[in-house]
């Protein structure tokens, strides 16, 4: 496999198809792990000259763990000054592209610079996730060691509680805006998150009422739904856990 190779086999846009699109260009992180030919031919199907693909190969993954890690090896990647970019999607290795490129700009210009994901506080098994999550692990700043700057870790809400992550759960597919994506690469070290996250998979969680073995599920939908959702946080263009504290559901436009 080589470049030569795929432009050999597929066609490519050599220019972007409107003025617009060449203004707005969009970044796509997507962890893949196998059936090679259909990403190949996705890509190709999709591709705009503008934009900036990133793939994170893992012949190890699959659809229930370790795309957290994976994204973020893409953010880093991403965010490099001479790739400009205005959103990012995040997708799994089967996802296809159902807008156009033309359709996505405009999407994302309504937007307005809001981050897009989809939050899922009404599945029972994830209820139980959430609730295993709670229990079992330390969610404040200070024991993440969340930012990078210390002395962020060390404070306290107005009733004198130490700041910590709220918890929430989604879909991995997320449109987000790059100051979000900026902030969550230079801002924050998500080792021990992603650690307690992926750990979810790997310990034994087990709900005796409902008998409800919690270990087959990882915490892949936990990583972006709760950076953006964590109001503490105040990271920029994300947002709130009020939405979920009060059960309101919020459409979102990625799936």
């Amino acid at each position: 496999m080589n470049c030569e190779d795929i432009y050999f086999r597929n066609y490519f846009l050599n220019n972007p198809l409107s003025e617009d699109e060449r203004q707005f260009p969009i970044a796509y992180a997507k962890v893949v792990y196998k059936d090679y030919r259909f990403l190949e031919a996705e890509l190709a199907t999709n591709y705009h000259p503008q934009n900036w693909y990133c793939f994170a190969v893992d012949s190890k993954a699959d659809d229930s763990h370790g795309m957290g890690k994976a994204h973020l090896s893409c953010f880093k990647e991403l965010i490099k000054k001479e790739r400009k970019w205005e959103y990012l999607v995040t997708l799994q290795n089967h996802d296809i592209q159902i807008k156009t490129n033309e359709e996505m700009v405009q999407i994302f210009k309504w937007l307005d610079g809001a981050c897009d994901a989809g939050y899922d506080f009404q599945s029972e098994a994830k209820r139980d996730r959430l609730d295993g999550l709670n229990k079992n692990f330390n969610w404040t700043f200070e024991s993440l060691k969340i930012f990078k700057d210390a002395s962020l870790n060390k404070r306290f809400n107005e009733k004198g509680l130490p700041l910590k992550l709220s918890l929430a759960s989604g879909n991995i597919q997320a449109s987000l805006a790059r100051p979000f994506v900026e902030f969550v690469v230079n801002k924050l070290d998500l080792t021990k998150m992603l650690e307690q996250l992926d750990n979810l998979s790997q310990k034994l969680f087990f709900n005796r009422k409902k008998k409800l073995n919690l270990r087959e599920y990882a915490g892949d939908e936990f990583f972006l739904q709760t950076l953006l959702a964590s109001d503490d946080l105040k990271a920029p263009n994300a947002f709130t856990h009020k939405c979920i504290d009060k059960k309101i559901n919020v459409p979102y436009v990625n799936r």
